[in-house]
């Protein structure tokens, strides 16, 4: 057996600075009786790196059988069909079941196992002290079932697409997930590495920190992130426990950076999970490869056909669109919106609605303030999508169909008196009478919200709902009562000599319509037109009366007293009043000693000359004179 020691230059960098990466490859040749043989496709050209000892024998098909006393972790490179595949055989050349499409790591624990590995690819590897290309290390197949699982996905948790593209400047966020898929709770480390060239695309850190980690959601062990769980460089966990089925996750933001004339050259990541208390027996999920790629920066794009018109009052239809960016995972793109018009959209979130769907997929939907429509105002939004760097905007309209609102209004009056005498309308809806205008006598008219008030009254549909006493005569046009649409006028006309209340119902009709379900009639309303039997006045004129005299005046009526009115000076006197149709009597009463002179004419009665003024079906005021001579 000889031993000798070879140095070889080699593309790999551990991430030292970005400066200086310098890399030292050792590999000693010691005979080993007991050491896994393996080929790389016949290959006797095996890179190693780190304490790796061997047997080198000279037989074609080369092989070589040797021993690791560091963790390391392999994985094929390329597109999804290139694959590592394991032919393994006992000592006794009889085959070993292994899985396929596998990457190999695990603590080294010496077998006596031979294995063939034929790959259609390049194998990248890594220790825990760096990247590495073309490193083979297998060891034995153990019993126990311990799988530790590592998966690259975006920082929405969506699994990276095949080829990923960045841009300088750009932020890149991504996320690792450790998962424990075995039965053992395992402790162990996990380290990220990046293959760098000097003066090429790399990642540098956004400030503070770069890379967080935390349990996953569904843990309810002591899984844990070890010794550290945060860091502004590299990620690196040392003494990670993950429980049995539950998961660890690595959150981590850096800034491309691509130093001029490098735009096209990739920054290669790795990353790999190592066990420390057990043989991780199925070895094949706990590394992540990824090429990034890098370009030149270019602005996001936005797919959004248009959004159909929708009904004022409700919201409209999600649409999806999608956005994409071949700089940057879709799923990371920032999607925004803004209204032209808040007063019809205002800007926030619970009026548009931006839904991410996974990767690259959104929708929109818009919810408009209440009563808002595009029938006399416009509205557009506008979508922006944010790569970080630059951001493109599409801008579409909104057509939101007018739905009438119902209209309501008010009387200005509900309880109407008319004085059959004067013609005078008094409004007895309060304790205190006061005389009203029939001019305006619709008030407070609302055609159904801010956005309607534009509309008109189209016309009032009026009827009378009561009318017992025929108070009321049809001879305004052939219409018993108007209400005028354009200056609320209201007009009647009374049947004379008919005493009594009427109500009159009324709806107020707008001019928006009645399309796509819009109410232009307003709920019904009543108010009445009263008119009461009239009452006349009794009107004393008094003269004559001598100083420091007096008597009273007695009406009466059907042999009652109305009303006793004490005279003391000269000069007309309302005594009181009687009903229509009223039989009635006037006299002197108490007349003083001065005073018993005083006389009432009555020559116009039809019992003249007995002192006392008498009539029979009062249908005027009545108007006499006192004389005392």
């Amino acid at each position: 057996l000889k031993q000798f020691s070879i140095m070889k230059s080699m593309r790999i960098h551990s991430y030292i600075s970005r400066i200086s990466k310098i890399t030292i490859l050792s590999v000693i040749f010691i005979g080993s009786s007991n050491a896994v043989q393996v080929s790389l496709n016949g290959s006797e050209d095996l890179h190693v790196i780190g304490n790796v000892t061997y047997n080198y024998q000279a037989p074609s098909p080369a092989k070589v059988g040797f021993q690791a006393g560091v963790p390391i972790v392999c994985s094929s490179v390329g597109s999804s069909v290139s694959q590592i595949v394991f032919d393994a055989t006992d000592s006794n050349d009889l085959p070993i079941q292994t899985a396929n499409n596998a990457v190999l790591s695990t603590v080294y624990n010496p077998s006596q196992n031979k294995v063939s590995i034929h790959t259609d690819g390049t194998i990248k590897c890594a220790t825990e002290t760096g990247m590495h290309n073309d490193v083979i290390l297998m060891t034995g197949f153990e019993d126990a079932l311990n799988d530790l699982e590592v998966e690259l996905q975006d920082s929405n948790g969506f699994v990276f697409p095949e080829i990923v593209s960045v841009a300088n400047q750009q932020i890149f966020s991504y996320r690792y997930v450790v998962r424990n898929n075995g039965f053992v709770d395992v402790t162990g480390n996990f380290e990220e590495f990046y293959n760098l060239v000097p003066s090429s695309p790399y990642f540098s850190g956004v400030g503070g920190t770069d890379w967080t980690c935390d349990v996953g959601v569904a843990t309810f062990g002591a899984t844990n992130c070890g010794d550290v769980s945060f860091g502004t460089d590299l990620v690196s966990l040392q003494n990670a426990f993950i429980a049995s089925g539950e998961e660890l996750i690595i959150s981590v933001s850096r800034i491309v950076e691509i130093p001029n004339g490098t735009v096209g050259e990739p920054i290669e990541m790795l990353a790999a999970a190592f066990v420390k208390n057990a043989t991780d027996t199925l070895p094949f999920n706990n590394v992540s490869y990824k090429i990034i790629q890098t370009t030149t920066n270019i602005a996001p794009t936005i797919d959004f056909s248009s959004m159909n018109a929708f009904d004022e009052d409700t919201g409209s239809a999600a649409v999806d669109f999608t956005v994409t960016d071949p700089n940057m995972n879709d799923a990371d793109i920032e999607v925004t919106a803004i209204s032209s018009n808040p007063s019809v959209i205002p800007n926030s979130p619970s009026n548009i609605i931006i839904s991410h769907n996974g990767g690259s997929d959104r929708s929109i939907q818009i919810v408009p303030n209440p009563n808002a429509n595009t029938e006399n105002q416009s509205a557009t939004i506008t979508i922006i999508a944010d790569d970080g760097i630059t951001t493109t905007q599409q801008v579409f309209g909104l057509d939101i169909n007018p739905i009438n609102d119902e209209p309501s209004f008010s009387f200005v009056c509900i309880d109407n008196v008319v004085d059959s005498l004067t013609g005078q309308v008094t409004c007895n809806d309060s304790n205190v009478p006061e005389a009203i205008s029939l001019d305006d006598f619709i008030t407070n008219i609302d055609y159904g919200n801010l956005f309607e008030s534009n509309q008109k009254t189209s016309e009032f549909l009026i009827s009378i709902a009561n009318d017992p006493d025929g108070i009321i005569h049809s001879d305004i046009g052939g219409h018993s009562v108007t209400i005028d649409p354009e200056s609320n006028r209201l007009q009647f006309s009374l049947v004379s000599g008919h005493y009594g209340t009427a109500s009159i119902s009324v709806q107020l009709r707008d001019d928006g319509g009645t399309t796509n379900g819009g109410v232009d009639l307003s709920q019904l309303q009543v108010f009445n037109i009263s008119v009461p039997i009239p009452d006349y006045q009794f009107i004393a004129t008094v003269s004559g009366l001598p100083t420091f005299e007096s008597f009273s005046l007695r009406l009466m009526s059907g042999g009652q007293t109305q009303g006793l009115t004490p005279i003391s000076s000269n000069g007309v006197y309302n005594i009181g009043q009687l009903t229509l149709g009223s039989d009635y009597a006037v006299s002197i009463d108490g007349a003083t000693a001065g005073a018993t002179g005083c006389t009432i004419d009555d020559s116009g009665d039809s019992n003249p000359g007995n002192g006392i003024l008498e009539g029979t079906n009062l249908n005027a005021n009545v108007n006499f004179t006192v004389n005392c001579l």
